[in-house]
């Protein structure tokens, strides 16, 4: 591949601190031989909060281990990873597509993130859920309802929907061939999940114990509805 020289426009930072040590780290990755440079997370999404930690990925020659550092009170997450690695991360594991498809490319002389970013996004596309997870979640759901209507005080059901709700989301990512992805994610995705109802998972998540019961069961047997062939 030729190379490219590209600018780097960090507009897309929404806090002045991740920005000035994304900056930083930048430097002091590419000064160092790195062949390349994204970062991940809320503050590529542009979504971080300021307290936000900075999920960087560092590409090499060779392999080194994970670091985690604070630099002017941000927490920095460097993921260390050869070309190759990459490679193989996205074809043994689903839900790291969604980090390439949010990540933002910040130093590519090779143009190798492109081509797996946008290999990442064509696996992310065609991404089908297994057969055998599609199965296991009937199963569950099958399972879920009968413990629900089984004989279960109130207290008892709001904490057995409290405890089981996430297990609920991933039903939801498996009917719609979806990899499960972070739960900081997760809930920037639910907007846009297709559920019974519009607005449907905000009595499930944010209603009073009640609510959160009776939406846990709708959401339920809508899901036991749409996957009855699997």
């Amino acid at each position: 591949m030729k190379r490219e020289f590209v600018s780097v426009d960090l507009s897309f930072v929404t806090h002045t601190a991740h920005r000035e040590v994304l900056r930083s780290e930048l430097g002091l990755a590419v000064r160092e031989g790195a062949l390349g440079v994204l970062v991940c997370g809320s503050v590529a999404r542009g979504t971080a909060c300021p307290n936000a930690d900075l999920d960087l990925r560092v590409y090499a020659a060779r392999s080194q281990p994970f670091e985690s550092l604070f630099r002017d009170g941000v927490l920095v997450e460097r993921h260390h990873h050869t070309f190759e690695q990459a490679q193989a991360r996205l074809a043994s594991r689903p839900p790291d597509l969604y980090a390439w498809q949010e990540a933002r490319i910040l130093h590519d002389p090779t143009l190798a993130l492109h081509e797996l970013k946008a290999r990442a996004h064509e696996a992310l596309a065609a991404y089908r859920t297994p057969e055998a997870d599609r199965r296991a979640v009937r199963h569950w759901l099958t399972s879920t309802v009968r413990k629900l209507h089984s004989d279960l005080d109130t207290a008892r059901q709001v904490f057995f929907v409290h405890t089981t709700t996430w297990k609920l989301l991933e039903g939801v990512c498996v009917l719609y061939d979806r990899p499960v992805p972070s739960s900081t994610l997760m809930w920037e995705l639910l907007p846009v999940l297709p559920g019974p109802g519009s607005g449907w998972w905000r009595p499930l998540l944010l209603g009073e114990p009640g609510e959160r019961v009776a939406a846990f069961e709708n959401v339920t047997a809508w899901l036991l509805e749409n996957t009855v062939d699997l």
